[in-house]
């Protein structure tokens, strides 16, 4: 092992391992020999500044993966679609029984009760325990979701990290920008419901 070490003053502020003459390592015991060199350079870096040769681009050498982005993004498309084909399926029996003529499901209705989906479709629209609450919840889950997908342009375009806490301003700028995403769901939903509860309105 080969080591390089770069200093300033009496401080070490560049250190890099070089390991050279692989040996195996027998089985069945035996002496092993470790041996190592060091190599001392001067070096200008400042101390408070050692950490900065990790954030360079030439350090971070990186590609972009395209073929996995590529597989990835058909997995997805894949997966929905097999979950909409088996939700289709899986419905269209209600769908054609529901579409008949009105005299037809008056007959049907004399022999047979409502199932699987239909017997829930009212509770879609019944005013939750806690609207106030729960409106707030989905406009703050609206506002997470756009704040991820910018943290995400932004990280494809721009170098979040090179800069240290660069990554947590940018969360802190898009969440407060997205504020009124927030606002603007959660007053939809509690309007809506509050146009269906007498209570509320």
């Amino acid at each position: 092992q080969h080591f390089s070490l770069g200093y300033n003053g009496n401080r070490v502020v560049i250190t890099n391992l070089t390991v050279e003459n692989e040996v195996p390592i027998p089985l069945d015991g035996g002496s092993l020999y470790f041996t190592y060199s060091v190599r001392w350079t001067e070096s200008h870096i400042m101390y408070e500044q050692r950490f900065r040769r990790y954030l360079d681009n030439q350090f971070f050498e990186h590609k972009i993966h395209w073929f996995s982005i590529f597989n990835s993004f058909m997995m997805v498309i894949f997966l929905a679609g097999l979950v909409f084909t088996i939700l289709s399926r899986t419905l269209k029996a209600d769908y054609q029984r529901y579409a008949r003529e009105r005299d037809d499901m008056d007959e049907e209705k004399e022999f047979q009760e409502d199932s699987g989906w239909k017997q829930v479709h009212a509770d879609v629209f019944r005013v939750p325990s806690y609207p106030a609450l729960f409106c707030a919840l989905i406009g703050t889950g609206y506002q997470l979701a756009f704040m991820v997908f910018a943290i995400l342009m932004v990280s494809i375009w721009t170098l979040v990290y090179t800069s240290r806490g660069a990554l947590l301003t940018y969360c802190i700028i898009v969440w407060a920008a997205t504020s009124y995403i927030a606002g603007y769901y959660s007053g939809s939903m509690f309007s809506a419901y509050s146009a269906i509860s007498p209570v509320l309105g």
